[in-house]
């Protein structure tokens, strides 16, 4: 891939993220999804083509512009070798060679690969080719050293007038790596060692200077002279995660042990790994702050939880290798294919390691997080740090198939299980003994434990449906306890409806800008041939996740006070019903108090209120059942019309009466008798008397 179209690529993926964060922050950005009228899309045109356009663009750059890179290159070869016999490989290189001619790892790797089976033939052929390039430009540096490599590879004669490199310009890897075949074969290891380390500077020369290295350290030093060269920065960035952390364990370089994990987390992506994984932390982030209406005062102490959260994960490495030690001594057998280390090792290692920013932070600042969703908030804020820092691994890694599922999708899950175990601790705190305490924490961090491991150890074991009945449960929890913890927060904003049904839009349309973005990211890592392969791959489970997200976090209705039971038929239908079986959108207002005021420019009542009004009961007024019956704590004299009493219900639909300085239609009863005797109502009966407002007495 050449610098230049990486860079414009990134450049691009770039503006086009801002695009879709300028239409978002737009005054006007949530009017454009309201076109139910010509009007309405006359009038947002402007933001309906924008949108159009940045939604077109990642498929419109992937498939028409793209460079199939080298990455391409070699997953489309593991994918031939898992595919096809030996003999059919033997045509994918030679029809390598014609898609990637100006690409030397390709070149290198059709000469590694025909050397070591011995078929000289095709080498010949190559080599012939050089020589010929060679003689129409004999200043051509890049066919000299892919000849000297040639030659140092497999001693052949077509390759042999580039046995002696020389070349001016010592910076290429390619060079580098061609002097360091060279040397190995002199027998000059130190110097040979020398080009190679600076050949592995090169991320994509490493697959072939590293191997070589490793041979040659094993044939020609000691153990300890190759323990030295784990502590080199250049072999460090090399070497394999397992091999130097063995290392480090057994000299005990702590320091080391931490730097590999910490490189392994934040710094095996490159920037384009970065730019997708942000995103879809961001989305998931204004997801939570909006649907848990979080005050923005916490924002710095939530930032600060997020980054902690991002950075302990390296825990998880010290916990399983001392499970590791253990598993020795007591000569348990244990891998990811077993569910026992699926649920010890990943759920309960990575639920505790998620577990201690967040609780930490909670025995700081005990006083700032004191209201139910607060113990959503500190779990779900610290899972989404530890999947920033998982998922940087994930998006660098050549299985691009999954990238969707385990950098936004996963997510999920991690959230699941960590509020979990926050809303058991909350529910924990509001028990009276010490056992009750004890008992709803433990038991919470093993429902969670259970249900993260279980989700891995079916994945590992490709059973795919068991895996999204997992994550439907886990899900399903998870909205069940944000909407039982919003319901005890004593949130009364008049405008939450409308702020959840915004955050449910907000994931909708986030979800799939993060599938856009992780698509391009591909194409321009992977070309179109990947990119296409990973839409392939995610669309039906990415669909299925994001319709089954959306639809049930829309069902979250904040009910003041009321606690809903889990039942296992909601997560496949009907959602959250009420022990005698009545649906959990009637709240029962009977006996609650409200005040009512007026502007005083309400002729009607403005002068006489604010007063006290306690309801009585529910009526229902033209088959709306949503009327209450309230009587005032002092008269109010409209007209000839029953001063102690009236009848009230929200102007908005999207509003209701327990939530703050919501406007309400009020109206007076002008006969009381005649009221008390009817059994049906028409709003006719009674008499409206302007703008009201409702506050609800606490």
């Amino acid at each position: 891939m050449s610098s230049f179209y990486y860079n414009i690529s990134i450049t691009l993926l770039v503006l086009w993220i801002g695009g879709w964060l300028y239409l978002y922050f737009r005054k006007d950005a949530k009017k454009y999804f309201k076109l139910n009228t010509k009007e309405a899309i006359v009038k947002n045109k402007f933001s309906i083509i924008s949108a159009v356009l940045l939604f077109s663009f990642p498929f419109v750059w992937i498939n028409f512009v793209s460079d199939e890179g080298v990455r391409n290159y070699k997953k489309i070869k593991s994918e031939f070798v898992e595919s096809y016999s030996e003999g059919r490989i033997l045509g994918f290189y030679d029809y390598a060679l014609q898609a990637y001619p100006n690409n030397e790892y390709v070149h290198i790797d059709y000469i590694q690969y025909y050397n070591k089976w011995r078929l000289v033939s095709g080498l010949g052929r190559l080599g012939v080719e050089y020589q010929e390039q060679l003689r129409l430009n004999p200043e051509s540096d890049w066919y000299k050293e892919l000849q000297s490599i040639g030659y140092s590879i497999t001693g052949l004669e077509e390759f042999k007038d580039g046995e002696f490199l020389e070349v001016n310009d010592t910076t290429t890897s390619l060079y580098q790596y061609a002097k360091g075949l060279e040397e190995d074969r002199l027998g000059n290891y130190y110097t040979a060692e020398f080009h190679y380390l600076e050949a592995l500077k090169d991320s994509e020369m490493r697959d072939f200077a590293y191997p070589r290295l490793e041979y040659m350290w094993y044939h020609n030093f000691t153990y300890e002279e190759t323990k030295d060269r784990a502590y080199s920065w250049n072999v460090f960035k090399a070497m394999s995660f397992g091999q130097k952390k063995a290392i480090y364990i057994d000299d005990g370089a702590w320091g080391w042990y931490i730097l590999n994990a910490l490189d392994r987390d934040f710094l095996s992506a490159d920037l384009l790994g970065y730019i997708a994984v942000i995103l879809s932390v961001l989305v998931w982030g204004l997801f939570i702050f909006k649907m848990l209406f979080i005050h923005k005062d916490k924002l710095y102490l939530i930032f600060s939880l997020f980054v902690l959260g991002s950075l302990l994960p390296i825990l998880v490495y010290a916990f399983s290798d001392l499970l590791r030690f253990l598993y020795l001594d007591l000569g348990i057998k244990w891998d990811k294919y077993d569910f026992w280390y699926d649920f010890i090792n990943i759920g309960m290692v990575e639920e505790l390691v998620k577990f201690l920013p967040w609780f930490g932070i909670y025995l700081i600042y005990r006083k700032r997080f004191t209201k139910p969703v607060h113990f959503m908030l500190m779990p779900i804020v610290s899972a989404i740090g530890f999947a920033f820092s998982e998922n940087l691994i994930y998006v660098n890694s050549e299985d691009y198939e999954i990238i969707f599922t385990r950098s936004s999708i996963c997510i999920a899950i991690h959230m699941s299980c960590s509020a979990i175990i926050g809303y058991s601790l909350y529910r924990g705190l509001n028990q009276k003994s010490r056992l009750g305490k004890s008992l709803y924490v433990l038991g919470g961090f093993l429902l969670a434990s259970l249900i993260h491991g279980l989700y891995d150890y079916f994945i590992f074991t490709h059973k795919s449906m068991l895996t999204i009945l997992v994550f439907l449960i886990g899900l399903h929890l998870f909205i069940l306890f944000v909407n039982n913890a919003l319901n005890f927060s004593n949130i009364r904003d008049n405008k939450a409806t409308r702020k959840l049904r915004d955050a449910g839009l907000l994931l909708t349309v986030g979800l799939v800008l993060v599938f856009c973005c992780q698509y391009m990211v591909i194409g321009i890592e992977f070309g179109s041939h990947g990119a296409n392969n990973m839409l392939k791959a995610n669309l039906l489970f990415a669909g299925i996740a994001l319709v089954y997200l959306v639809s049930m976090f829309r069902k979250i209705r904040i009910r003041p006070n009321v606690l809903y039971q889990f039942s296992v038929k909601d997560v496949f239908g009907q959602f959250f019903t009420l022990k005698d079986g009545t649906s959990y959108d009637v709240i029962t207002h009977d006996g609650m108090q409200f005040k009512l005021f007026a502007p005083k420019t309400n002729l009607f009542v403005g002068s006489q209120m604010p007063v006290i009004a306690t309801v009585e009961k529910h009526i229902e007024i033209q088959n709306d059942a949503n009327w209450v019956l309230v009587q005032f704590d002092k008269p109010i004299t409209v007209g000839s019309c029953y001063p102690h009493k009236a009848v009230m219900k929200c102007k908005n639909t999207d509003q209701e009466l327990y939530m703050d300085k919501v406007e309400v239609i009020l109206l007076f009863i002008p006969d009381i008798d005649a009221f008390e005797y009817r059994t049906e109502h028409h709003s006719g009966d009674f008499k409206y008397v302007g703008r009201v407002y409702s506050r609800p007495v606490v």
